[in-house]
């Protein structure tokens, strides 16, 4: 009978947990560690239109490590993928779990998302169904629904409902009337961003000269006065980006913020988001004979979830002009 060799790759064989460097980053919602726990199925009204939260759950399907398969106007199927969940369980334990609170439950099985408009005390909004079931003969927890719940939730009150790039300066509160002015932006005001979409090193690597698109997270004032707008557009740039490959190898994934825009439209550079991640070294099961077994494994992306945020400041002083 032939022999037949398993090999269990460490997780630090290549270039270990993602590390992040030069930059004041922060998980979606403050939530690092992402794993099992609640129910299989769970159902929530969440008070925001159907297509916002239907893009927010497409977004927050990496945090439960699974891709969508199928789509349709009202519902999305979703399955586990098995690179992402040992990405997921290496990121988990590199945020402080413990190796059993990192695993992200079950690795094989399906998430059906269901979403309807629904209107509650004459609030509209939109009711959100996810089940999820695990595959039949494997391990693992079926408790992965709420999670995936909870990141939705989370993208739905930090994300816009409106593509920023589609109004840089952000929505004005037509409310509200502010005198015309002009109001002095002075060098190093903080301005804080979220991340709008999922960041992979391998989309990265295939458009590298795409800018990465992030929002303010909160407005930016000056003596009562919001000169940059929450909401408004914040842009980056790729400057390295390398997927993961063969040989355990990891990706790799290096940009920078470079600008928001103010309330008048000036854009405005920042500074302090640089960010630099390695992929690590995969842990699948291989079947295999010695290095041949290894060379043929893949190693892990670098994913950043959409919802992160970053802390830069601005560059220069510049006359934001409010009102009018």
């Amino acid at each position: 009978m032939k022999q037949i060799i398993l090999i269990i790759l460490s997780a630090t064989i290549c270039f270990g947990p993602s590390v992040a460097l030069l930059v004041a980053q922060t998980p979606p919602c403050g939530r690092a560690v992402v794993t099992v726990g609640g129910s299989a199925s769970e159902t929530r009204f969440i008070p925001a239109p159907p297509a916002h939260v239907k893009a927010c759950v497409r977004k927050a399907l990496l945090a439960v490590a699974a891709k969508p398969v199928e789509e349709t106007d009202t519902s999305i199927v979703a399955r586990k993928d098995m690179r992402l969940w040992e990405e997921r369980r290496q990121q988990n334990m590199a945020a402080g779990a413990t190796k059993r609170e990192a695993v992200p439950g079950s690795y094989e099985g399906t998430f059906q998302i269901e979403l309807a408009p629904e209107l509650r005390d004459d609030i509209k909004g939109t009711r959100v169904a996810i089940q999820f079931k695990k595959r039949r003969g494997f391990i693992g927890s079926t408790e992965q629904a709420t999670p995936l719940m909870e990141e939705v939730a989370c993208l739905v009150k930090i994300l816009s409902p409106t593509d920023p790039r589609s109004t840089p300066a952000g929505s004005v509160n037509e409310t509200t009337k502010i005198e015309h002015r002009s109001v002095t932006l002075p060098e190093g005001t903080p301005v804080n961003l979220v991340l709008t979409d999922i960041l992979s090193s391998t989309s990265a690597a295939e458009h590298p000269n795409d800018p990465i698109v992030f929002e303010v997270s909160e407005d930016v004032l000056i003596d009562g006065t919001v000169v940059v707008r929450r909401g408004a557009l914040g842009s980056g740039k790729i400057l390295t980006a390398k997927a993961s490959g063969h040989w355990n190898r990891g990706g790799a994934l290096e940009f920078e913020i470079q600008n928001v825009t103010a309330a008048d439209g000036q854009v405005i550079k920042v500074v302090g988001g640089r960010n630099e991640k390695l992929g690590g070294a995969s842990g699948d099961v291989v079947f295999g004979g010695g290095v041949l077994g290894f060379g043929l494994t893949k190693g892990l992306d670098v994913d950043i979830r959409a919802g992160t945020g970053y802390k830069v400041q601005t560059v220069g002083q510049y006359n934001i002009q409010v009102g009018g």
